[in-house]
């Protein structure tokens, strides 16, 4: 295996800046990306740095975490907050973020993702269907009440 030369410090702030330029990132990503450098000893300062320079934002990386993540990917808000706070993604900003979303777009989301589910569901008996449904559900980090409530009001499963 090649042994890689180590980065200065600078190096690895124009590196970062460059990469957050790109794509948001989170301190926690910035964090392994400096530990994997071996410059966690420096963590703080490049990530204030950074923060200071306006490349790195948590609030702006949740935003596009949870617009890309419902949109996109057609997780629920419960899925969200466990990959975010795996994160190291402070509960205030993860809260603020997914109730600033549409929660007429979102409720619309759930319930387009479960009636396709209920659709490639062959038949099963009502109980197997919801059980599926549940199941299925909260896989996707979707709320039970949401879940429950797209139950009740389809038509006679």
């Amino acid at each position: 295996m090649k042994k890689s030369r180590p980065i200065s410090k600078k190096e690895a702030l124009f590196r970062l800046m460059k990469l957050c330029s790109h794509s948001e990132k989170s301190s926690s990503d910035i964090e392994m990306k400096l530990k994997i450098w071996g410059l966690q000893q420096h963590s703080q300062e490049i990530i204030d740095q950074l923060r200071k320079e306006n490349f790195l934002d948590d609030s702006r990386y949740v935003k596009a975490f949870v617009h890309d993540k419902i949109l996109i990917n057609k997780w629920g808000s419960l899925k969200i907050k466990y990959h975010l706070f795996r994160n190291g993604i402070s509960g205030n900003i993860i809260e603020n973020e997914l109730s600033s979303f549409d929660h007429q777009l979102y409720r619309k989301m759930i319930f387009e993702e479960l009636q396709k589910k209920k659709t490639a569901l062959k038949k099963h008996t009502l109980q197997v269907l919801k059980t599926k449904l549940y199941a299925f559900g909260n896989q996707r980090g979707y709320e039970v009440e949401y879940i429950r409530n797209f139950i009740d009001e389809s038509d006679a499963l």
